[in-house]
């Protein structure tokens, strides 16, 4: 938690992932309120705590045209390093993370 300006507290919402990309099948651009945002997942293996391996698939979107050309531009399976916030959709209420950064390792 940090300190606000006026006292409050806000929370911190900040998601690093860091997986190789996956694009999904069916419609990849969608729009609402916010703007034309562009649709993927970055697959994150981990090990649950049984010692299984695990192959989450976390859905994520960019809303900037910046991020949007970058990941067009990356093929299926690339290593990625996102960086962003938990959102929920207002509609459907679908979790995913909002695309901030972007990077190549």
């Amino acid at each position: 938690m940090e300190k606000g300006d006026e006292g409050m507290t806000q929370s911190i919402n900040v998601v690093r992932l860091e997986g190789t990309l996956h694009f999904l099948k069916g419609e990849q651009v969608g729009e609402n309120r916010c703007g034309r945002y562009f649709r993927f997942s970055v697959r994150h293996e981990s090990t649950d705590y049984r010692g299984n391996e695990r192959h989450d698939y976390i859905l994520a979107r960019a809303y900037d045209p910046e991020l949007q050309d970058r990941l067009r531009q990356c093929g299926e399976g690339d290593r990625i390093l996102l960086e962003g916030s938990v959102r929920s959709s207002v509609g459907s209420g679908e979790m995913y993370v909002l695309a901030e950064k972007l990077e190549l390792p």
